[in-house]
């Protein structure tokens, strides 16, 4: 068995090395991959692997961008310290999905199901199941937000963009109001979105297609966003993300 570590610290590398080798004698393991970036340019050799062992927040982001080009055959088992990407998880190639500190008995499970499916045995839907998680059916088209009198709705359609600022998210409305997200992460906002209509253009911001006014090249060819109803919204895309945002403006 040979597997590849995607984590940031390097002490959580070491133990969960120490745990694979423990279980698995004979095993290579291959790491850390400490950045998004450098798993984006690793992707092309990923399958000289049986799995990959990937943290979910690394130093530079989040995973699942740069596994959005992850070959179908190699399955991957996220660590990490939070519940709540549970979903999105899944829908990287997520054959597993282990809270740390990591269980050496949950580990070994993951392991199996992993090598299981690489063999082409093992139906995805049925692991979804047996992890009480299921496909989305259906994205956010309105959000309840609590008021000083209350609670009031807010139209998906309505919001320019989401930027979150001091653990704060705030969505931008066409109306020219900001509005204050009852949710804990970008993360979590961003399961809940269509794809199709909304963008992570970085850490901080999620923009809606149709409120994209224009597109300002800058140096370095990395990219800025002005958006409708918000002059001073300048909203930075970096050189990684470009083709994707202009894919994404194309489709």
């Amino acid at each position: 068995m040979r597997a590849l570590i995607v984590e940031d610290e390097h002490g959580s590398y070491e133990n969960l090395r120490k745990l694979i080798i423990k279980l698995y004698p004979d095993a290579i393991v291959d790491g850390p991959v400490p950045s998004a970036e450098m798993l984006r340019e690793l992707l092309p050799r990923l399958t000289d692997y049986d799995m990959v062992f990937s943290d979910i927040q690394l130093e530079d982001g989040v995973c699942f961008t740069a596994l959005e080009g992850m070959p179908a055959s190699v399955p991957v088992i996220f660590t990490t310290a939070y519940d709540e990407f549970a979903l999105a998880a899944f829908r990287a190639n997520g054959i597993a999905y282990l809270l740390k500190p990591i269980d050496k008995g949950e580990l070994q499970r993951a392991i199996e199901n992993a090598l299981t499916f690489k063999r082409g045995t093992q139906n995805l839907a049925g692991l979804l199941s047996d992890y009480g998680i299921g496909q989305r059916s259906s994205y956010k088209t309105r959000f309840l937000i609590n008021d000083m009198h209350g609670a009031h709705m807010i139209k998906t359609d309505d919001i320019c963009y989401f930027e979150k600022y001091n653990d704060v998210i705030k969505a931008y409305m066409r109306s020219g109001i900001a509005e204050t997200m009852p949710l804990p992460s970008l993360e979590a906002l961003e399961m809940q979105l269509d794809p199709a209509q909304f963008f992570r253009a970085n850490r901080q911001c999620i923009i809606n297609i149709n409120a994209v006014e224009r597109l300002n090249y800058n140096w370095r060819q990395s990219m800025t966003v002005l958006i409708a109803n918000h002059p001073k919204a300048q909203i930075r895309v970096s050189r990684e993300r470009v083709a994707d945002l202009r894919t994404w403006l194309s489709a």
